[in-house]
């Protein structure tokens, strides 16, 4: 029996090429065993694996793909705020699809110019930031 690997049709998905995913700390098995036995607590082998922590950084991916990834509640997410982190006109994420149409290229480019002079003018005016961010589109980039 030949395995092949496993093809994922969520148009989302195509963003994970661009992403950029860093290994920040894990937990060792063996530290995980030995504060086990430390506490004197009896386990099953396979309830190790519960124990466990990996931390992850992500970078380069829509608010839409984070969405995406926390609604399946497998682990617990911290996400980079926008009401402190600064937006900028290059921090946004353009999907292959549009990529690759100019028509669609050049609408949704109008989109986010649009979006983003909304919010420089929202600010300008003296709205707060955290206010302000509600006009910014999902494609804007989030770790």
């Amino acid at each position: 029996m030949r395995m092949e690997p496993a093809r994922c049709s969520i148009p989302w998905s195509l963003e994970f090429d661009r992403m950029r995913v860093k290994l920040l700390s894990h937990t060792e098995l063996e530290a995980v065993k030995h504060v086990l036995r430390v506490k004197n607590v009896s386990f099953d082998p396979s309830q190790l694996l519960d124990h466990v922590v990996y931390m992850f950084e992500i970078e380069d991916c829509s608010r839409v793909t984070t969405h995406q990834l926390v609604r399946h509640r497998l682990a617990s997410y911290d996400q980079e705020s926008q009401r402190f982190s600064s937006a900028s006109r290059e921090g946004f994420v353009t999907p292959p699809s549009v990529q690759s149409n100019e028509s669609a290229m050049r609408v949704y480019d109008q989109a986010l110019k649009a979006a983003y002079q909304a919010f420089e003018s929202m600010i300008a005016l003296g709205v707060p930031k955290e206010d302000a961010r509600y006009v910014l589109p999902n494609a804007i980039k989030t770790k």
